[in-house]
């Protein structure tokens, strides 16, 4: 269960991490005006997200049906979805492009 928690908390800072680096890329690089709709619905959408990934988690290991590592793999799979998704912001902000 204390891995389990730890994950959580590296879910919470994976989706964070991803409505922060998403507000700068679109006010600062985009230009684009705070829109407090806009910003609540990025936190509802992350929230859902990875309540979700933390619900389904937390139900496998009370139901004791899956194996132990399953819940931490889903878990993991939530903040690989996450991560991937700063990357790409943080690629955005930098400038970087893919040559070809």
């Amino acid at each position: 269960m204390t891995e389990l928690l730890k994950l959580i908390l590296a879910l919470g800072l994976a989706v964070v991490t991803n409505i922060a680096l998403g507000m700068w890329y679109n006010i600062g690089k985009k230009n684009m005006k705070f829109d407090w709709k806009i910003f609540l619905n990025g936190i509802i959408k992350g929230a859902i997200i990875g309540g979700s990934f933390i619900s389904l988690s937390y139900v496998l290991e009370l139901s004791n049906i899956t194996t132990e590592e399953v819940p931490i793999v889903i878990l993991l799979g939530g903040i690989t979805i996450y991560f991937g998704m700063c990357v790409t912001k943080l690629k955005d902000i930098l400038g970087i492009t893919k040559k070809a």
